[in-house]
């Protein structure tokens, strides 16, 4: 054979019609598409375009709105955690007074308790109650102990230097509280 000669596959190859290389069989060639107008795919385009930046715009508006709603969102809940913090925060400090308070309290009634237990006189308790310190019933019933030690004293005279005078406070002889205490004593009043 010459080589002009070619075979059935060769020829259907290039004019573009394939071959069921098992039977032999030739199909029918596809048909192309036919080209369009150069003017009608220039305003296709031109639309598409139109179309692709109004939807572009539209996302980039609605992300941008996405993004304010967020930040206020944040703003917001974080406004609301500071409000609850600081509400938090003032009850806790209520309730460290109140705390404070009530140990005071508490500490009081125990050295009236204490005071009272001493069996000190009613006269001078609430000056007992004042010297009386301690925060606990150990050194509450200590100081107890010590302002009843110190009640229990008398007093002492004071130093007097005799050539001052007496200082022992005793009436003079021809003093009216001398004879007043004399006749209080004879029942002549």
């Amino acid at each position: 054979m010459s080589d002009d000669t070619t075979t059935p596959d060769a020829l259907t190859e290039d004019a573009g019609i394939e071959t069921d290389s098992d039977t032999e069989e030739v199909q029918q060639p596809r048909p192309k598409p036919a080209p369009p107008k150069s003017r009608d795919v220039q305003a296709a385009l031109e639309a598409a375009e139109r179309r692709f930046d109004n939807e572009r715009e539209k996302l980039k508006a609605e992300a941008a709105r996405w993004r304010v709603q967020k930040v206020d969102a944040e703003n917001r809940a974080r406004e609301q955690a500071e409000a609850a913090v600081a509400e938090q925060l003032a009850e806790l400090e209520s309730l460290r007074d109140v705390h404070a308070r009530l140990l005071e309290a508490e500490n009081a009634t125990a050295r009236i308790r204490a005071v009272i237990a001493a069996e000190i006189p009613v006269e001078v308790m609430s000056d007992a109650i004042a010297l009386v310190t301690g925060d606990d019933e150990e050194s509450i019933s200590a100081s107890v102990a010590r302002v009843k030690a110190l009640l229990g004293r008398t007093a002492r005279d004071a130093a007097v230097d005799p050539w001052q005078g007496s200082g022992n406070r005793a009436p003079a002889l021809n003093s009216d509280e001398l004879e007043n205490t004399l006749r209080a004593a004879l029942g002549m009043n």
